[in-house]
């Protein structure tokens, strides 16, 4: 495996293979660097079929963090990619063409992350484009997406997701999110893989978190929930007893 470090002051780290690119771990420590993009558009034009992990990680305190990103042509170009991580990166997602029969998506697709705490263009729409084909996902990170609803998570192809991170922090439009209900839909559809679930200070009113929560704890394996996290919720006392 090759170690590349730049000579400049944000300390991009990239590790790659020699013969074939297998993982790609780009690190910053202040502004978006200009390599970024370049990086992109090379595993965009196919450069890297092999490629398994990406992994793109800012500062929180970082400026310019917003990053075009073509999924179709990721999809097609890294067929294989099993982890997908954007951290504390807006992702400006480019718009996608009709859909060919033959495309796959992320058929291996084990961790999609694009956890941010700024705030995040993703919406429904754009999250089923991406996972369409990721029917093995089991960890969701989507900390900071304000915009995703339920019922659109609840469409999603991957049956057995085990990890649903969702909470808000430190948002900036914290506090100006509209009212999301229907939480029991993902308690129906992974009460019984979810291990971990974090839906910090989401907006569910203490009625749809009663109904979800004991809908849960019928359907939730005894062993199987090992974390749940309803900090800054409406929820009582009530049903988790």
């Amino acid at each position: 495996m090759l170690f590349t470090r730049s000579n400049r002051s944000d300390k991009v780290l990239a590790a790659i293979t020699v013969s074939s690119c297998f993982i790609i771990c780009l690190l910053g420590n202040s502004q978006m660097d200009s390599s970024y993009r370049p990086t992109l558009m090379f595993l965009q034009r196919g450069c890297c079929p092999d490629l398994e992990l990406l992994d793109v990680n800012k500062k929180l305190d970082s400026k310019d963090t917003e990053l075009s990103v073509c999924f179709q042509s990721l999809q097609k170009a890294c067929p294989k990619l099993k982890v997908f991580r954007m951290l504390n990166i807006q992702i400006n997602h480019k718009p996608m063409q009709k859909r060919d029969e033959s495309e796959a998506g992320f058929p291996l697709l084990d961790e999609f992350c694009i956890a941010n705490t700024e705030y995040s263009y993703m919406t429904d729409q754009v999250l089923q484009d991406i996972l369409f084909g990721s029917t093995q996902l089991r960890v969701l990170d989507l900390r900071g997406s304000t915009r995703i609803t339920t019922c659109g998570l609840a469409q999603l192809p991957c049956p057995k997701l085990e990890c649903l991170f969702w909470g808000q922090y430190f948002t900036k439009n914290l506090g100006f999110t509209s009212v999301k209900k229907n939480l029991h839909l993902l308690m129906e559809k992974w009460g019984q893989t979810l291990q971990q679930l974090d839906i910090t200070n989401q907006p569910f009113t203490g009625t749809d978190l009663e109904v979800a929560l004991s809908f849960l704890l019928q359907v939730a394996h005894t062993e199987t929930l090992l974390s749940l996290n309803l900090s800054g919720t409406r929820v009582t006392l009530q049903p988790l007893r």
